[in-house]
């Protein structure tokens, strides 16, 4: 039996709480009469591209939600064969004159790519009210690892250009938020100076999938095949595709880390963040009541908490 048709729907479903909004109740109970599948898999390169369309069809709705506010600029850079999208929203808050934040978007290192790298971060760049830049970084099934977190270090590398370090923070959500972890990592290997602030959204921050709550949370889920294959032959517990393996003694910049107690990713997050406390990083993480992977659909109460605790965030660690 494949990835693809391995279900976990055998268990009777978890009774949705009344400790969270009624927005968020009614996106659960969508959640739960959905389809589910154990994970992504596929035998062809066809194959991979039909489920990345599928990604990509899944993210194109919650983008255009959450960026339905948007009021501001695109522009597009081709920079060393990949796409960086510079997003400038119309009021740039005066705290974040001279700041930039790198979005690095999410989507099982398969789909997100195009013009959805930029769509996902509108929110953001409305929200915090300041300039984000989004790389279109290159990924499966035509490019492999470390094509994804060297498009990533590309993109960090053009920002430090014009924007000090100490007021650049990096964003990166699931399969992002693990490429943003591991880029970090490699800049600060390669000498390049540490970014103001690191958000590390429900980060796959360890391929090895070792963590508890790929098998104990409510919807539970699998990227083995998915993850083999972005690896490309290399070992999953590499801390450039696994970050939670990184050593973070020789530095690393404050971090904030999130996820929700429904999340298959909840122990990535737990487990990094006692890494990065036990190294002596300033780390914080935060969790969210009855919150699947990604949130709750981008717009109820509890996902704006989220954008509140990323603006909280950044403006306590980046440089004014």
């Amino acid at each position: 039996m494949n990835d693809e048709t391995t279900t976990h729907g055998t268990a009777p479903p978890i009774p949705i709480p009344n400790t969270i909004s009624a927005e968020a109740q009614s996106y659960l109970s969508l959640m739960t009469t959905a389809p589910r599948t154990g994970g992504y898999s596929a035998e062809t390169p066809e194959g991979w591209t039909a489920l990345a369309a599928r990604g990509d069809a899944i993210m194109a709705e919650h983008a255009a939600r959450t960026g339905a506010g948007f009021l501001g600029r695109i522009d597009r850079h081709a920079v060393g064969g990949f796409t960086i999208y510079e997003i400038t929203p119309n009021s740039i808050a005066a705290q974040n004159r001279g700041r930039a934040v790198l979005y690095v978007h999410g989507g099982a290192y398969l789909f997100g790519g195009g013009d959805l790298s930029a769509a996902m971060a509108l929110q953001h760049a409305q929200r915090l009210g300041c300039k984000v830049y989004a790389p279109d970084y290159r990924m499966p099934p035509t490019y492999l690892f470390p094509f994804a977190i060297d498009d990533v270090l590309s993109t960090y590398g053009e920002m430090l250009k014009t924007v000090d370090a100490r007021r650049l923070g990096v964003i990166g959500l699931s399969a992002g938020g693990g490429i943003a972890a591991a880029m970090v990592l490699k800049a600060r290997d390669q000498g390049l100076p540490l970014p103001g602030a690191l958000i590390l959204l429900s980060p796959e921050a360890d391929l090895s999938e070792a963590g508890d709550s790929f098998r104990a949370c409510a919807f539970p889920m699998t990227f083995v095949a998915i993850n083999a294959m972005y690896a490309n032959g290399e070992d999953l517990k590499h801390p450039y595709l696994s970050p939670l393996y990184g050593d973070f003694t020789k530095g690393y910049p404050p971090t904030m880390l999130q996820a929700g107690t429904r999340d298959f990713f909840l122990s990535n997050c737990a487990l990094l963040h006692r890494r990065l406390r036990n190294a002596g990083v300033d780390a914080e993480l935060h969790i969210w009541e009855a919150m699947p992977h990604g949130g709750f659909g981008g717009l109820t109460a509890e996902d704006q908490d989220v954008l509140d605790e990323q603006e909280r965030f950044l403006n306590r660690t980046l440089a004014q």
